[in-house]
C-alpha cells in the first residue's frame, strides 16, 4: 500500500517461490508463476545452486537474473500497468536461503528506482540479528526503501512494524488514512525495547556469528558422508540444507527431507522444510543458542541422517 501510494503505480514483482503473508493482496505474491493478475509478476529465484544457466559465473549470473527482472518491469509497461516496486526477503528465506549472485540486490534496487518503483524488504524472518547482522539486507550491502518486520521483534508477543523515510510514510497517511486499533501500545513498545536490550546487552550478534559458524562447520563435515545433503548455506543462525535424490542431477527430495524433519522432531529438535521444491531443511534456532546446544543438535542430526534413505 505504501509503495503504491508513493509511486502511483500498481505493479509489484516478487520471486516465483515467495511467501510474504496472508492478506488478500499479499497472498497473491505467494509462489506466483503466471500473469493472470496483471498487477503481479514474478522472477526466478536468484541463486547459485539451481542457477538459471549453469555456464554462467557470478557476475554474468547476476546479469541473467537482472535481465529477468527488467523483462517483468517492461511487461508491466507493455500491459499499461504502472510499476510500484519489488518485494523480496533479503536472504530469500522461504525460497530456501540460496546463495544470491554477488551484487544482485544492489543492482536490482538501482533498476527498480530507475523504473520509478520502490524496493520493499520483508525482514520478518531475516531481521533482528538472525543473520549475524541487525538486518538481512546488510548481508548484501544495499539499502531498501521500505522494510517490514515482525515475529522476532516481539519474541513471541504479537508485534510488527514498517520502517520507511518520513516522506513515504506521510504520503501513505495522506492518501490512505490508515488506522489500526491495536497499534503503538505501551505494552508493545516495552516488549520491543526489551528484545533490543537483550540483543545488545548479551551481545547476541557476536554469539550468532560464532555459533552459526560452528554449526555450519559441523554440518559440512557431516555432508561429506551424507549424499542427500547436497548444500549447506545461510547466514548466522539461519541455515538451509539442500536435500536431493542425486547430487549430480540435483533432483529435489522433499519426501526425504520430510523424513529427516520428523526424525529430528522425535529426537527433540524442531525444524521445517522450505524452498521452491520443499526440499530444503530450514534451521532457525533461538538466538540464545550456544555452542553446547549446537553440538547437541549436530550429534542428533548425524545419528538421524546415518539412517536416511539413500
Amino acid at each position: 500500500m505504501m509503495a503504491r501510494a508513493a509511486t502511483g503505480g500498481r505493479g509489484l514483482i516478487c520471486t516465483d517461490a515467495a511467501y510474504h503473508g496472508n492478506s488478500t493482496e499479499v497472498r497473491k505474491l505467494s509462489r506466483l508463476r503466471s500473469d493472470t493478475d496483471k498487477e503481479f509478476r514474478s522472477i526466478p529465484v536468484p541463486q547459485h545452486y539451481r542457477r538459471i544457466d549453469d555456464n554462467l559465473a557470478d557476475d554474468a549470473l547476476a546479469d541473467a537474473y537482472l535481465a529477468q527482472l527488467q523483462e517483468q518491469i517492461d511487461a508491466f509497461a507493455a500491459d499499461g500497468v504502472s510499476f510500484a516496486g519489488l518485494l523480496l526477503c533479503p536472504i530469500l528465506a522461504n525460497e530456501g536461503l540460496p546463495e544470491i549472485p554477488t551484487g544482485f540486490m544492489a543492482r536490482a534496487a538501482d533498476m527498480v528506482h530507475e523504473a520509478g518503483g520502490l524496493f520493499i524488504c520483508d525482514e520478518v524472518q531475516a531481521g533482528f540479528a538472525r543473520t549475524g547482522r541487525w538486518w538481512g539486507y546488510q548481508t548484501s550491502d544495499f539499502e531498501p526503501d521500505i522494510v517490514s518486520m515482525g515475529k522476532p521483534m516481539g519474541n513471541g508477543f504479537p508485534l510488527a512494524g514498517v520502517v520507511a523515510p518520513a516522506e513515504l510514510v506521510n504520503v501513505f497517511r495522506e492518501k490512505t488514512r490508515y488506522f489500526n486499533t491495536f497499534a503503538s501500545s505501551p505494552l508493545q513498545a516495552a516488549v520491543g525495547q526489551a528484545v533490543i536490550d537483550v540483543i545488545e546487552q548479551e551481545d547476541l550478534l557476536t554469539r550468532v556469528n560464532q555459533v552459526g559458524a560452528h554449526l555450519r562447520e559441523g554440518l559440512r563435515a557431516i555432508q561429506e558422508t551424507c549424499e542427500p545433503m547436497a548444500d549447506v548455506r545461510g547466514h548466522g543462525l539461519f541455515l538451509g540444507l539442500e536435500w536431493v535424490k542425486d547430487r549430480r542431477t540435483k533432483e529435489p527430495d522433499p519426501d526425504g527431507a520430510d523424513v529427516i524433519v520428523n526424525r529430528l522432531r522425535h529426537a527433540g529438535f524442531l525444524l521445517s522444510r522450505a524452498g521452491e521444491h520443499g526440499n530444503v531443511l530450514k534451521l532457525r534456532p533461538p538466538l540464545i543458542f550456544e555452542r553446547e546446544h549446537a553440538d547437541l543438535f549436530l550429534t542428533a542430526f548425524e545419528s538421524v541422517v546415518a539412517d536416511a534413505p539413500a
